[in-house]
């Protein structure tokens, strides 16, 4: 039964293609390689916190005029295991999207497979894949379509991170407009890290605290498992008005983040909090605009989601979440007048609708990010720095990082990863986790 639903999803996406399109139609467009190599470095005790290597093939084949076949494949091992020991236990991974394991260093996954076809005014694309929406930078406000592995924090880039779900997708015009319209059945959510890895969330942020004395008895993750009654859906508006590229988005989901809901029993052995995880669904409606003015470009998305939950500390609450609505919205300005640079600024809040003495988070958190690039050496070197800061607890995050182009397909990186702030921020929790990172990435085309 583990593979069954994943062997189901792949016969109905070959099969799909090939009702319609003959085998001998079927042309090779494409296959490149990509090979990544990285090692980080703790910077306070010089010990290896990484020792990876990535090989992702990938293939695109063409089944007649107007339909292709991509596929990715990722085959991942880390000599140290300090960021997912053991691999996991996949509980938050729906069966159809588990990936194998050899050993507890290496794992490897189908990570993209879906046909793309296109028929008068329809494109469906049905299968394995990734969906990006929002205008940001680091920060998410809309971008949720796809959950994200936190086995390196927020540290690896999104198309590493984010986790792609089998998917219905299907695009159309409608006057202005197009409209863009998706369906789910794909129950996996976000990886967090066990408790023994590397960045493990420790911030009563993500952690409900218990009091001193009391013990802990954390039950299984109830996921949700049915393809149809629990799949998640929505659609994307998307325009071009008076010099403006807008969207309304909408998305009725499952939050990708697991909440600790806890409930205090007494007995002659003590108190014990039970904590027993679940996913709650949300509606997330929302936008984005983008607009440029002579170098400058302003970008921004903003959303509301309902039935929201947040860890309190009121003794008085029953299952230690508060329930409330939450407003959020990112302004990103991007500058482009130096030659060869690029100046970035982005102002992310996000506001509680319903406040709670109690509540672990602020009603209004704050956060920003501000990004410099700037090329060399006729655009083989590329310096960069990424800060990005939350107001309410001053504690931040650092990136410098250089990218230099060594030959055509073979670049090498080197950077560092800088924490700082207060232990009980989302940032500060990784104060003491400081890294300096090397690494080479070769792509065979």
């Amino acid at each position: 039964m583990k593979r069954l639903r994943f062997l189901l999803y792949s016969t109905c996406v070959l099969s799909i293609s090939w009702l319609f399109f003959p085998l001998q139609a079927m042309e090779l467009d494409s296959f490149n390689l990509i090979l990544e190599e990285e090692t980080s470095v703790d910077s306070a005790t010089a010990s290896q916190r990484k020792a990876e290597w990535i090989a992702r093939p990938k293939v695109e084949l063409s089944l007649g005029e107007n339909t292709v076949v991509k596929g990715e494949f990722r085959f991942r091992w880390d000599a140290l295991d300090r960021l997912e020991p053991g691999i996991g236990n996949q509980e938050e991974v729906g069966d159809a999207s588990r990936f194998g394991t050899w050993g507890d260093q290496a794992d490897y996954e189908l990570r993209e497979f879906y046909v793309q076809t296109e028929t008068d005014d329809w494109l469906f694309t049905l299968g394995k894949q990734a969906i990006v929406w929002g205008q940001t930078d680091g920060l998410k406000v809309l971008d949720v379509v796809n959950p994200q592995s936190f086995r390196e924090f927020i540290l690896d880039d999104f198309e590493g991170s984010r986790i792609p779900l089998w998917t219905v997708n299907v695009e159309t015009v409608i006057s202005d407009w197009d409209l863009q319209l998706i369906w789910i059945p794909d129950k996996t959510y976000s990886d967090l890290p066990e408790d023994e890895a590397d960045f493990s969330f420790t911030s009563p942020l993500f952690r409900p605290q218990t009091p001193p004395g009391v013990q802990v008895d954390l039950r299984e993750v109830e996921r949700p498992d049915h393809a149809v009654n629990d799949a998640d859906y929505g659609f994307r508006l998307k325009a071009f008005l008076e010099s403006w590229d807008v969207t309304l988005n909408y998305l009725y989901h499952y939050h990708d983040n697991p909440l600790f809901f806890r409930t205090i029993s007494i007995s002659e052995q003590g108190a014990v909090a039970i904590v027993t995880p679940e996913y709650r669904r949300t509606h997330l409606i929302g936008g984005t605009f983008v607009n440029t003015f002579g170098d400058l470009t302003f970008r921004g998305e903003v959303g509301y989601s309902t039935d929201r939950y947040f860890l309190t500390e009121d003794p008085q609450d029953a299952d230690g979440l508060h329930p409330t609505g939450e407003w959020s919205y990112v302004l990103g300005f991007d500058w482009y007048g130096l030659s060869d640079t690029i100046l970035s600024a982005q102002l992310f809040q996000s506001l509680v609708q319903d406040d709670d003495p109690g509540l672990v988070r602020d009603q209004n958190e704050t956060d920003w990010t501000f990004k410099a690039e700037r090329k060399f050496l006729n655009e083989t070197v590329t310096v960069d720095v990424l800060w990005l800061a939350n107001v309410n607890r001053s504690d931040g995050l650092i990136r410098p990082k250089v990218i230099y182009e060594w030959q055509d397909g073979l670049n090498l990186h080197f950077g560092g990863d800088v924490f700082y702030g207060d232990e009980d921020g989302f940032y500060g929790q990784f104060e003491y986790k400081d890294q300096w990172v090397l690494g080479a990435e070769w792509g065979v085309y």
